[in-house]
């Protein structure tokens, strides 16, 4: 993003003044840049974390379920 970003600055400054629509994607896409570099850091710093620790965990859980079932099956 940071260099699409880059290259439409560099188009709106050399042609916004023949085409302002130019200029008007430069903001736009300005704008959803910040907006996702925002989320993907909410992203990396909360949600994936927690997805990590629920895989773990769940890990854990089927090991132990596992490990019972076959003590109870070498017991039979």
């Amino acid at each position: 993003m940071p260099v699409l970003l880059g290259y439409l600055q560099k188009v709106a400054s050399k042609h916004g003044d023949r085409h302002p629509e130019m200029n008007k994607v430069f903001q736009l896409f300005a704008a959803v840049k910040e907006e996702m570099e925002h989320h993907m850091q909410k992203e990396e710093l909360t949600l994936f974390p927690e997805l990590k620790k629920l895989k773990s965990n769940l890990m854990k859980e089927r090991k132990s379920l596992l490990t019972g079932t076959i003590l109870i099956l070498l017991s039979i």
